[in-house]
């Protein structure tokens, strides 16, 4: 129990913070989704280089699902323990999607345009 926040404000902080993380990364993400769009029809050297927006909103939410969850939630505020608050499984289902998308994301398109 030594680790236990008691503060309102630090629960309502830690709670806007992790908002403003999912904002970000999903502004990032459909930002990098438009560009990719505007882009499809281009070279794919020129496509291959936009794709950097979207790959660093994956990498925000698959931080944020990893540490902030996984790591902090789970493993330092002992989430697993929990029956009623253990959202450690749900967290590693939304790492693993964005991560299979970033990899996806990131492959380099090599088709040569006709």
């Amino acid at each position: 129990m030594w680790r236990a926040i008691d503060s309102p404000f630090i629960h309502h902080l830690f709670y806007w913070i992790i908002i403003l993380w999912e904002l970000v990364a999903i502004g990032a993400i459909g930002l990098g989704v438009i560009k990719l769009w505007k882009h499809r029809f281009a070279d794919t050297e020129v496509f291959n280089r936009v794709k950097g927006l979207a790959a660093l909103g994956l990498t925000l939410s698959m931080l944020q699902w990893f540490v902030a969850f996984l790591i902090v939630g789970g493993e330092w505020f002992l989430m697993w323990q929990s029956q009623l608050f253990n959202g450690q499984d749900a967290a590693m289902r939304m790492f693993v999607v964005m991560g299979i998308s970033l990899i996806f994301l990131v492959l380099k398109d090599d088709e040569v345009n006709a």
